[in-house]
């Protein structure tokens, strides 16, 4: 009888009826056929059980290490998202109170036919110009550059288009702060 279960079990174990069995199965069978082996595929069944139970173990401390990795990787990003939103904030107020020292629309300077602003004529000198960012952002620029010729270093430029031809008027004053920090225009972005 032990003779005849030999073969078919040679045959599962060679997967010749198509299904792939599992160790676990065969070492029960074996334990079946031969009963002298039975205190043997039982130690070998135990060891596996045992090492089943560690890989699965491993799997979960492999996880608890993979999670405490993401938190921290959140968190970097998290850092950096608030960081890169910081810098957007103060870039976005420095191109408002440039495109208000020009005249310029604050959102596309004119490029931007759809623009919900100017609808793409907003290039500068489109508006009045705001005379306090002009003084403090363009003026400085300028006379650096040479390109006005002031009588004295108290003349400014009074920036008033006259209806879109971009022409200046010159004014005395002797409040220019070229240090002074730019202030925020009233404007926001969409």
């Amino acid at each position: 009888m032990a003779d005849d279960s030999y073969p078919a079990l040679l045959q599962e174990m060679l997967g010749v009826t198509g299904e792939k069995p599992s160790m676990q199965s065969l070492l029960a069978r074996v334990g079946e056929t031969n009963p002298r082996l039975a205190p043997v595929v039982n130690y070998l069944a135990r060891r596996q059980a045992e090492r089943q139970e560690q890989q699965a173990n491993e799997a979960t401390e492999i996880t608890v290490e993979e999670v405490t990795n993401q938190r921290e990787s959140l968190e970097k990003l998290k850092s950096t998202i608030k960081r890169l939103y910081d810098e957007l904030q103060m870039l976005r107020g420095r191109n408002d109170a440039l495109a208000a020292a020009l005249g310029a629309c604050y959102l596309c300077w004119g490029d931007d036919p759809t623009c919900p602003f100017c609808s793409g004529i907003g290039v500068p000198a489109w508006r009045p110009v705001d005379d306090a960012f002009f003084e403090q952002w363009i003026l400085p620029a300028a006379r650096a550059h040479g390109t006005l010729r002031s009588e004295s270093s108290h003349s400014i430029i009074n920036h008033k288009p006259s209806r879109g031809n971009g022409a200046t008027e010159r004014n005395d004053s002797s409040q220019i702060n070229p240090t002074a920090e730019p202030t925020q225009p009233n404007q926001t972005h969409l």
